[in-house]
């Protein structure tokens, strides 16, 4: 199997009220979910964030409106440009933090997912409650995606995590464009390179697309499935 590395382009978004000179060069976020944070900081700044998010605190973003490149080391200065404040905050343990340090400058280069961006499948556990419990809030999944081709694919390999009706390649155009129709899937606010979907697992709605897709010819069983 071939992988494509794909290359996030970094821009400059704004600070974090934690700390001096915390920059961030990408966030991602879902109402006030941290799904996706690309920052360079001090370690000790790294670790402040890192765990104000992890224990379930609220987290400030200063966003520059009118940003421009700003690179590590330089000083914020906050008479620049006008911000918005984006606060973020998720359940505890939610969150993890992949580190770099960065000695020339003596600061850390740090990427923060949530949890749900990283694992697209459903447990067995969950999938059983998802199934038993109809009025539990469908569950979600982040899809960090680059193209197209690659969004489709990624959207129906979810859809296959949740459900209990065999689902196949050629299908997953239908199933991203009908689950962005219906608002199942969903782009993020996003700041910086990244581009960042949800993705509500819930088995109800997307089964009903599937057989809604069957009934109208939209999708057909390959031959000698």
């Amino acid at each position: 199997m071939t992988t494509t590395l794909y290359k996030v382009e970094r821009k400059h978004v704004g600070h974090f009220n934690v700390g001096v000179n915390s920059y961030c060069y990408g966030l991602a976020y879902d109402s006030a979910k941290p799904v996706y944070i690309d920052m360079v900081a001090p370690t000790g700044a790294v670790d402040a964030i890192y765990n104000m998010l992890n224990g379930g605190r609220s987290l400030s973003v200063q966003v520059e409106t009118d940003s421009r490149t700003i690179f590590p080391g330089e000083n914020l200065r906050p008479e620049f440009g006008s911000t918005k404040s984006v606060t973020i905050m998720c359940e505890k343990g939610m969150v993890r933090a992949y580190r770099v340090k960065l000695d020339a400058i003596k600061m850390e280069h740090a990427i923060i997912l949530h949890r749900d961006a990283m694992d697209r499948k459903l447990d067995e556990a969950i999938q059983k409650e998802v199934l038993e419990n109809k009025e539990r809030i469908a569950k979600k999944v982040y899809l960090l995606h680059m193209d197209r081709p690659q969004m489709m694919t990624l959207v129906g390999q979810s859809v296959l995590s949740g459900v209990t009706i065999p689902i196949f390649e050629n299908w997953y155009p239908y199933i991203s464009a009908e689950g962005v129709r219906q608002n199942l899937v969903q782009k993020l606010p996003c700041y910086g390179g990244i581009r960042v979907w949800s993705v509500s697992l819930d088995t109800e709605r997307w089964t009903k697309i599937i057989q809604d897709g069957l009934k109208n010819a939209h999708i057909r069983f390959p031959k000698g499935a």
